[in-house]
């Protein structure tokens, strides 16, 4: 048996339920042991979100009068007609029978106020009311909308405001000083300033010595595509695939470095081995993204490629929109999450927190003057850190077990000492100097 919990909203499954319960003739104490709600509030529901349907048929061809079975006045509307008027009914609606009295429903007048299930309901000539759990939803949720429209003032209290400000403006007041001396106001600062905004009050802008906007919400931008430029690879096809392919996936992402920087990091995360490479692109665009690729494939091989970067998750950065670029000739299939969940690829995000403690955040990529072999040093200590969440061991450690020394060998990646791995920004010139010194 649910437990009873104040304040809590009726949801549609409930009211999918009460709809079933009215019509099985179940008590309101019934219904409110089985749904956890208090009877008095199933008592509000029923009668706040029932439906009127009208009578059946006519309403002058039906007769509503409570004595309509035993009444035998003849003759009220014509002297010859030789009919019962309570088979008519007409005269009795008209208010010209003296002994008219309209029948009360119990049943739509006291719990559960609603004809449902009723044996009598085909041939009640009664206003018909009924509960619908659809209908029911509808109307609460059209009553949830209109709750939080307009203005939470009245117009005296709108009027009120406008006058206390402007009198306190005209001694030289500043509004903060008008709110904080006074509690007899009826909205706060910062509401007085949205209504401003909005023009609901009538106090104008210029009238304020000095006028505090709030920042409007930014609205979420439109995707750059149609709809059908993502079918068949939104993440939700992406979910439909068995569980065993999508554990081989790779992620793909790209890390920006400072405002105004045209090179980038792409990074590509096997989830399994909680191991992410990065691959130097000279621009952020599409291009480059699929030429990265194309590199990545010549050091494998296509039929390798194609066993390691079959399946690819990505953002809809504009970096990934070369689809057919990225797929190549059926090399790998490409699926992108959905706007404004990187969560969707948490693996890969979370793994590009070994990345920022080494290019912080805001840090110029260009201006740090990376190259293959910087990239192949960062990638190598970010990777060769132990890692709880698979058993201490390092990703780099499980990427050579697991990866081809073909593609490791290709990027420049090695297995840092445990007590060699570094993962802060003073190893980019650390690696700098060593590069130097190789160079010399």
């Amino acid at each position: 048996m649910a437990t009873s919990k104040h304040y809590m909203h009726i949801t549609f499954e409930m009211r999918v339920s009460i709809e079933n319960y009215v019509v099985e003739g179940r008590t309101l104490a019934f219904m409110s042991r089985e749904l956890g709600v208090d009877a008095t509030s199933i008592s509000r529901e029923l009668r706040r979100n029932r439906r009127c349907d009208g009578y059946s048929g006519s309403s002058t061809s039906r007769n509503k009068c409570v004595r309509r079975k035993t009444c035998k006045l003849r003759a009220i509307c014509d002297p010859d007609c030789k009919k019962r008027c309570a088979t008519c009914g007409q005269q009795c609606h008209e208010g010209k029978c003296p002994d008219f009295e309209e029948e009360w429903c119990k049943r739509t007048h006291r719990a559960p106020f609603v004809c449902n299930g009723c044996a009598k309901r085909p041939a009640c000539p009664l206003e018909r009311w009924t509960y619908s759990a659809k209908a029911a939803q509808a109307k609460a949720d059209s009553r949830l909308v209109e709750s939080r429209e307009g203005l939470d003032m009245t117009g005296r209290e709108m009027a009120f405001l406008a006058s206390e400000v402007k009198a306190g403006l005209d001694k030289g007041q500043s509004v903060h000083h008008i709110f904080a001396s006074r509690d007899d106001l009826p909205c706060s600062e910062r509401s007085f300033y949205r209504h401003v905004e909005n023009e609901a009050i009538e106090v104008r802008k210029m009238d304020l010595r000095k006028k505090v906007k709030y920042k409007k919400r930014s609205k979420k931008r439109g995707s750059r595509h149609e709809k059908e430029f993502y079918a068949g690879r939104e993440f939700s096809d992406y979910m439909e695939l068995p569980e065993e392919e999508r554990a081989n996936a790779v992620q793909m992402d790209c890390v920006e470095g400072a405002e105004g920087d045209e090179r980038a990091l792409l990074t590509l995360h096997f989830v399994t081995l909680r191991f992410q490479l990065y691959v130097l692109l000279e621009r952020k665009d599409s291009a480059h993204v699929v030429a990265a690729l194309d590199w990545l494939e010549g050091l494998v091989g296509e039929r390798m490629f194609r066993k390691l970067f079959g399946l690819v998750l990505a953002d809809r950065g504009s970096e990934f929109d070369d689809i057919a670029g990225i797929e190549g000739n059926g090399r790998c299939s490409v699926y992108y999450t959905d706007p404004q969940r990187p969560d969707q690829k948490g693996g890969c995000e979370k793994n590009h927190v070994e990345l920022r403690k080494i290019v912080p955040k805001g840090t110029s990529i260009d201006g740090l003057g990376l190259d293959a072999w910087l990239v192949a040093g960062i990638c190598s200590h970010a990777n060769s850190s132990m890692r709880l969440s698979i058993g201490d061991a390092s990703p780099m450690a499980l990427a050579k077990a697991a990866l081809p020394a073909s593609l490791l060998d290709g990027l420049g990646l090695e297995l840092v000492p445990p007590d060699e791995v570094e993962t802060r920004p003073e190893l980019v010139d650390r690696l700098k100097q060593e590069r130097d010194d190789k160079q010399r």
